[in-house]
């Protein structure tokens, strides 16, 4: 089960339910944005499955990582490459946002 939904997707991005011209677009950049937050945390997409290993992301935690997805999916979908911006998809709001989910890095 993916993290995001299409229904999902097209509810953050203003896009009409019933329209499926853009649905493989849109699927292939949900994945993107999972795959960068997921990468960003360190951790598994799998993680936020049920039943998932002890030790994985507890519920309250869920919500907070889609909400990510949802916003990075927002800057792919927004900027496509044909507009400058410096922070790219993974913005300092995203990061904000994930602090406290992220996997501690070992020194």
């Amino acid at each position: 089960m993916p993290l995001v939904t299409l229904d999902q997707a097209k509810v953050q991005l203003r896009l009409p339910a019933d329209s499926t011209e853009y649905d493989d677009d849109l699927e292939l950049k949900i994945q993107h944005a999972t795959s960068l937050v997921v990468d960003y945390l360190d951790r598994h997409e799998d993680d936020w499955v049920a039943g998932s290993p002890q030790g994985s992301p507890t519920d309250n935690e869920f919500p907070i990582v889609q909400a990510a997805i949802l916003e990075v999916l927002t800057n792919i979908w927004r900027n496509r490459g044909d507009v400058g911006t410096e922070d790219g998809p993974l913005t300092k709001r995203v990061e904000n946002m994930l602090r406290g989910q992220r996997v501690p890095a070992l020194g």
